[in-house]
C-alpha cells in the first residue's frame, strides 16, 4: 500500500464557527430573503402597470 504525505492546506479551525459569524450569516440569509420577496412584489407592480399601458 502507498502512503500520501499529508500536505498544508492553510489553518484549521476545529469546532463551532464563532457567534459573530453565525450572526452575520443570519443576516445575510435574511436580506436575501426580502430582496426575493420585495423583488416579487416589484414585479407584479411592473406585470399591472404594463398591462394598464396596454389597455390605454
Amino acid at each position: 500500500m502507498r502512503r500520501v504525505a499529508a500536505t498544508d492546506t492553510g489553518p484549521r479551525r476545529s469546532g463551532p464557527r464563532p457567534p459573530a459569524c453565525h450572526h452575520a450569516a443570519s443576516q445575510v440569509l435574511g436580506a436575501a430573503g426580502d430582496l426575493s420577496r420585495q423583488s416579487e412584489h416589484l414585479n407584479g407592480e411592473v406585470r399591472r402597470f404594463l398591462d394598464t399601458v396596454r389597455a390605454a
